[in-house]
């Protein structure tokens, strides 16, 4: 890491691994103590359900690490609630019927599958000084009113243009 022109920081992860290591934590309680129960197979999953706001569709969009799958339940004639009578449950919900379909259909789709974790990440992060007028690094004669403390993931790299503009990539560089 250096701290005048030129910078560049360049780590080692994804966007992607971290994104996956942070959502897979939060998403996995959706499946153990959450809206989608209905849909825990017994291993490591997460999951997302979904609701529209007058019970017209519903889903279930849940994955194990080698294999995602979603499930939408709903009228395909149009935003037909699906509230009693219309359905014999009232109101249909993400955690019900799709999350219950989604779960039938995962047992089976997994039964060959082994039993892998969610990978994680050490992520990192680095924080810079950035002049907001400017929309770069901020220096030793920046006007403290215009500096923004921000932090970044290292997984990203960044540079100074020849402008001396600050310029972030959301790129893995190997």
């Amino acid at each position: 890491l250096e701290t005048g022109h030129g910078v560049e920081i360049v780590g080692e992860l994804s966007l992607a691994a971290i994104a996956v290591g942070g959502m897979a934590m939060a998403q996995q309680k959706v499946v153990l103590y959450g809206t989608g129960t209905a849909a825990n197979i017994g291993r490591p999953q997460i999951g997302k359900t979904g609701t529209a706001q007058n019970y017209s569709d519903a889903w279930f969009v849940g994955a194990v690490p080698q294999l995602v799958a979603a499930v939408w339940v709903g009228f395909p004639q149009g935003q037909i609630s699906m509230q009693f009578p219309t359905t014999r449950i009232s109101p249909v919900y993400g955690g019900t019927w799709p999350a219950q379909i989604w779960r039938a259909f995962m047992v089976n789709a997994t039964q060959n599958l082994p039993v892998k974790p969610f990978p994680t990440s050490n992520v990192r992060f680095v924080t810079l000084r950035i002049d907001v007028t400017q929309g770069c690094l901020a220096n030793p004669y920046t006007p403290p009113q215009n500096i923004d403390t921000q932090t970044f993931n290292s997984g990203n790299v960044f540079r100074v243009d020849k402008s001396n503009h600050f310029v972030r990539f959301f790129e893995h560089y190997i």
